[in-house]
């Protein structure tokens, strides 16, 4: 969580600094989440799904149809786990947040925009399991439909160093070994269809 302030503050500043010439730029959105997650756990690979609506937005600085910003995304929804040898298949409510910084263009004459961003912060609540804590990468296109909206596709990739179990107090830091078995570092792919509504303020489009 300090990396984390320590690197959105300076981030900020950055930000600050810039905004004299440059416009500052603001978006927020609504979408809906579908992801597949996977871990190797005592020799055997236990997959799943989850699903989410999904609020958040951007905010940073635009300049010259280059946009740089932090993101923040929560969405809360289902998760699904197959059963494995010990434990029967999970179905529960999840939610999760991320704050990530982004770095994108918009494409002149064009109605497109594509974007990348490194997530430092995303964390994963299951109710009945516990929370997960990572970080990862995202890609993303957008394709304006109207003057000031956009539909977005984003695809995350994250992966989780951190466990905390609900039942039990007790934090790992994947990989671990419990009883001669090792569990991996979690993984989760997520794609999210989203509406945008990007605006530029108070500087230069």
């Amino acid at each position: 969580m300090k990396r984390t302030l320590s690197v959105l503050l300076l981030l900020g500043l950055i930000l600050w600094s810039f905004a004299l010439q440059a416009g500052i730029y603001m978006e927020p959105l609504i979408g809906y989440g579908s992801g597949s997650h996977s871990q190797k756990a005592a020799g055997k690979t236990v997959s799943g799904a989850t699903t989410e609506g999904v609020v958040g937005g951007i905010l940073g600085i635009s300049v010259g149809g280059i946009f740089l910003g932090a993101e923040a995304l929560a969405g809360r929804g289902t998760y699904t786990r197959d059963a494995t040898l010990l434990k029967p298949k999970l179905a529960s409510a999840q939610n999760f947040t991320d704050v990530s910084g982004i770095l994108g263009m918009h494409f002149a004459g064009l109605p497109l925009r594509m974007w990348g961003g490194y997530s430092l912060e995303h964390k994963l609540y299951v109710d009945n399991l516990g929370h997960f804590e990572g970080n990862g990468f995202k890609v993303g296109i957008g394709y304006r439909i109207f003057n000031a909206t956009y539909i977005n596709v984003e695809y995350g990739m994250y992966t989780f160093s951190v466990f905390q179990d609900e039942i039990q107090p007790y934090r790992f830091t994947l990989p671990y070994i419990l009883l001669g078995d090792t569990y991996d570092k979690k993984t989760i792919n997520q794609f999210i269809v989203s509406l945008s509504f990007p605006m530029t303020l108070f500087g230069s489009k």
